[in-house]
């Protein structure tokens, strides 16, 4: 539970969805004479933090921005960095953080070929973590309009809402972007209609878990007009 002074109970709860593009990490690197492999394993450790902190807080989904369709882009070198850090966290450190904490991972992105040489990994770590009751969705060669382009296509079939079919179904609270660019990259459109959205100047690598707890604070002490 939420224990900060400045909370008022009365006017919101604690966000249930909160959604993050942690933007930043190779002019981190730059800045800080560091390899790009060497920042985004360093922003691991952050993402791990403020996973560790939003969950025992008591929300029940996570989102985050891993990498976006158009990051398959840049050069194979810096494909290679993040997608190397990334894989390398899922594996060694956040799979076993998962099974202790009751987590479940979801790997979300377009089924091309960026995607499939981390198909039987995200079987193995889908698998391994089902049962949890809390979701962190890693949006891993993502692009929220193949997903809105999927979901409709389902839905044409079915006759249900195309929202039944996204691969993340669960409306966000809080979006934060971190490396001072106010633009949504195409992150989980449809689910972010009512967030709140934040924007912060700090490149990623120097985002701590106070400044976290702050834009958290903000939302908690917001007074929801309905309309008004």
């Amino acid at each position: 539970m939420y224990t900060s002074d400045n909370f008022h109970p009365n006017l919101i709860t604690f966000p249930e969805h909160i959604a993050l593009i942690p933007d930043g990490g190779r002019r981190w690197a730059q800045k800080n004479r560091c390899t790009y492999f060497e920042a985004y394993l360093y922003s691991m450790q952050i993402i791990l933090q403020l996973i560790d902190y939003t969950f025992n807080q008591g929300s029940k989904y996570f989102s985050i921005f891993f990498a976006s369709v158009s990051n398959f882009k840049r050069s194979a070198s810096e494909i290679h960095d993040f997608c190397t850090a990334e894989w390398t966290f899922l594996n060694d450190t956040f799979s076993s953080y998962a099974l202790s904490h009751n987590i479940k991972i979801k790997i979300v992105g377009t089924d091309n070929d960026n995607l499939e040489p981390y198909k039987d990994n995200i079987k193995k770590l889908e698998q391994l973590t089902s049962n949890g009751t809390k979701t962190v969705y890693f949006c891993f060669n993502y692009n929220s309009l193949d997903e809105i382009d999927t979901a409709l296509k389902q839905s044409n079939i079915t006759g249900k809402s195309f929202v039944n079919y996204l691969q993340i179904p669960h409306p966000v609270d809080i979006l934060i972007r971190t490396g001072n660019a106010n633009v949504l990259s195409g992150f989980l459109l449809p689910q972010i209609t009512s967030a709140r959205i934040f924007f912060i100047n700090k490149l990623f690598n120097d985002f701590s878990l106070e400044d976290y707890k702050k834009i958290i604070n903000e939302y908690l002490n917001y007074e929801l007009k309905y309309g008004e």
